[in-house]
């Protein structure tokens, strides 16, 4: 099954924000308001429904490095990269800490259109 069974709407871009997971360092491509989708060039073990440290950065917009708890909810493979979808387990954590992933949510979101 292919289709979208997200609840929530996403906001489709990339921006440089580098994440670290399980010692691996990816990007993220898109933001909902409960998660975010992870793109890492080399494919590597990550077992979907698996809680996560994720540390977050992004430079452009003077944020610096945090981390936040994620479970991976979804894994896949796209032209020999990986692609994990990740829901963020406590928002209420990421938005205390000093409304850093409002930020990136705010940058993903301002100007354009949501996808559903």
């Amino acid at each position: 099954m292919t289709g979208e069974r997200r609840d929530s709407s996403r906001d489709r871009s990339f921006a440089r924000i580098l994440i670290s997971v399980a010692g691996r360092v990816g990007y993220v491509a898109d933001v909902s308001d409960n998660g975010f989708k992870g793109l890492f060039p080399e494919p590597f073990a990550i077992e979907p429904g698996k809680t996560f440290t994720v540390g977050v950065s992004f430079a452009e917009l003077g944020l610096a490095a945090f981390e936040l708890e994620a479970t991976a909810r979804w894994v896949r493979l796209s032209g020999g990269a990986q692609v994990v979808g990740f829901e963020i387990r406590d928002m209420a954590a990421a938005f205390c800490d000093a409304g850093k992933f409002a930020v990136i949510r705010d940058y993903y979101s301002n100007g354009r259109t949501r996808s559903t």
